[in-house]
């Protein structure tokens, strides 16, 4: 299997990291609220559903890094073109760790309430109640090994703002604790 094949993993994952990063950054935003005093009980409510609605994606997202479908990218396809990484180890280490990691909310939350839905059972959960922040920082560091770069992950919204989504998700929050 060629470079480039691996290569072109490398970013489509990098692609869904850096999404990843930003729907984190938008959560620990509103999650703050900032203007609590103000708001009404029905904009709360409207906020607390918007957090779950962005935590549920995470998860779906998150979950796409342990997909073992042999049509879908995730850390599974990659192990394929690790035959001669110098970090294949270590590298094969994390994807075990993370896969364990993940794997009681992949079997509950997302496939038995977000992907599919047992018959007779409801998913009424609107509570936020993950802290995502430690699985994508395990991401980001496994990435970065397969890739044996520190990928960046720069994100515009306009063209006065620019955001080191990294450092504005996994490094400035752990600072400020």
């Amino acid at each position: 299997m060629s470079k480039t094949s691996l290569q072109s993993l490398i970013d489509s994952l990098s692609s869904e990291v850096q999404m990843l990063l930003r729907f984190q950054l938008a959560y620990d935003r509103i999650f703050k609220f900032p203007d609590l005093q103000k708001i009404s009980r029905s904009d709360f409510v409207d906020r607390i559903i918007a957090l779950k609605a962005i935590e549920n994606d995470i998860l779906i997202r998150i979950c796409k890094f342990d997909d073992k479908d042999s049509r879908s990218i995730g850390f599974k396809k990659i192990q394929n073109y690790l035959n001669y990484h110098k970090d294949k180890s270590v590298i094969l280490k994390r994807i075990q760790i993370f896969s364990n990691s993940i794997d009681d909310l992949k079997k509950t939350r997302r496939n038995k309430q977000l992907a599919h839905l047992d018959i007779g059972h409801k998913d009424n959960d609107y509570e936020p109640r993950y802290d995502f922040r430690p699985i994508i920082n395990h991401i980001v560091i496994t990435l970065n090994l397969i890739s044996q770069t520190e990928r960046k992950y720069i994100w515009k919204d306009g063209s006065m703002e620019l955001f080191d989504l990294v450092d504005e998700v996994l490094i400035k929050p752990t600072k400020n604790k």
